[in-house]
């Protein structure tokens, strides 16, 4: 894992090559670790600090998951949606992979977004085909 401080040291590693030709940054938010709140000027503040021509995404632990989602389509980022980000509905009741994925579908639409194929999230990550 690589911490980027706001020294501006991010952009001359990023001139650098050090994140490879398809960098690739993820946002969390709202783990309760002492990370970033899941709140939207936290998020604003993150992404504007991902260099430029960086395939990024967001996620927020828990009930915030769906708005970080909605944000992150909404503004060109992805997403990613499974148990490790909430293990309850909305109503507090255990949860699956398979609902919540569902309703990262329905989210990812409802910002104007379409779910990646498979073969499309390789090419966006810049991995080889699968064979």
């Amino acid at each position: 894992m690589l911490r980027l401080r706001p020294s501006g040291g991010r952009k001359k590693l990023a001139a650098e090559g050090a994140f490879g030709p398809t960098p690739f940054m993820q946002i969390c938010l709202g783990t309760g670790y002492g990370g970033a709140p899941a709140t939207p000027a936290a998020l604003a503040a993150m992404r504007e600090r991902i260099p430029v021509g960086t395939v990024w995404a967001a996620f927020a632990a828990g009930e915030d998951n769906l708005w970080v989602m909605r944000a992150a389509v909404a503004g060109g980022g992805h997403v990613r949606a499974g148990l490790e980000d909430a293990l309850f509905d909305a109503a507090g009741k255990p949860t699956t992979n398979a609902a919540l994925l569902s309703s990262g579908v329905e989210t990812i639409r409802s910002a104007g977004g379409r779910p990646a194929t498979p073969a499309e999230a390789r090419a966006i990550l810049g991995l080889p085909a699968s064979t």
